[in-house]
């Protein structure tokens, strides 16, 4: 779920003109998928 809700805020951020690369840092700040992975 927390992946989704990471890419949905991706998309958003990209929506708003923000590149993919900044938009992921920027959703991982608020949804940090990756803590989760082993």
């Amino acid at each position: 779920m927390i992946l989704l809700k990471h890419e949905y805020v991706e998309l958003r951020y990209m929506e708003k003109g923000f590149s993919q690369n900044e938009a992921h840092i920027k959703a991982s700040r608020r949804y940090n998928f990756a803590k989760y992975c082993d």
